[in-house]
């Protein structure tokens, strides 16, 4: 975890120096660079645009989950603990760059780091295509409460992950943590409806939540930028 000032120029020839605090997290077999402070709170658009302003990247749901695995692995850092605060329910939680477009037949998730939602008929083409970033999936998913040992079984919890590595990741620190899961997604009457995804802790702090049927509107919720992968590897050197 580092802290870096970027300056801004303002006119007049003055700069405005405002700090970032960077979180390297473990994804997989990468890093993601985690952005603080916090996007928000507010509705979907509204934070996702405050992202992109910031020449970030939105964080999808495997990238929440690699965070939020991190997180429970070091409360006692003050910095990590406050961010577990704000991801608790009551509190905030985050809205991720994870997508649902409701069909008639499956729901196909997929992710929008920057710009706008692809359309139904491009996500299809995808798909037939056999494009592993576009997940195809049944109504006939479990809703409510997740047993941890069936989660890796779970369509639309895998679904919205895309990232078998993290998936496990995040079931095997849940179960180390000794939290639950709940999973939510779209429901048959949503048909035509593209749904957003957000992440959070209930506010006792025993399951990770996830929720991929809320309309942009649903609720006030934070987000988190990632450093896109030229600008990190530009600090690195």
């Amino acid at each position: 975890m580092s802290v870096e000032v970027k300056p801004t120029e303002l006119n007049g020839g003055g700069r405005l120096y405002l700090a970032r605090t960077v979180i390297e997290t473990p994804h997989g077999k990468e890093s993601k660079r985690n952005t603080l402070p916090l996007f928000g709170r507010g509705y979907h658009n509204q934070v996702m645009q405050q992202v992109d302003k910031a020449g970030l990247l939105r964080q999808p749901t495997s990238e929440v989950c690699s965070l939020a695995n991190l997180v429970l692995q070091n409360l006692d850092d003050p910095v990590l603990a406050e961010l577990y605060e704000n991801m608790k329910f009551s509190n905030g939680g985050l809205w991720t760059a994870t997508e649902s477009d409701v069909g008639s037949e499956d729901i196909l998730v997929y992710d929008v780091s920057s710009g706008e939602s692809p359309s139904r008929a491009e996500l299809v083409k995808r798909s037939n295509d056999g494009d592993p970033t576009v997940a195809k999936i049944g109504f006939d998913f479990k809703r409510g409460y997740i047993p941890l040992n069936e989660l890796m079984k779970h369509s639309y919890f895998l679904g919205q992950m895309r990232n078998m590595d993290v998936a496990q990741r995040t079931v095997d620190q849940l179960t180390a943590s000794e939290k639950g899961a709940w999973v939510y997604g779209p429901t048959p009457d949503m048909v035509g409806q593209k749904r957003k995804t957000a992440v959070d802790f209930d506010d006792n702090g025993n399951a990770l939540c996830f929720y991929g049927d809320y309309h942009g509107c649903s609720r006030d919720y934070y987000a988190v930028g990632v450093e896109k992968t030229g600008e990190a590897s530009a600090q690195n050197q």
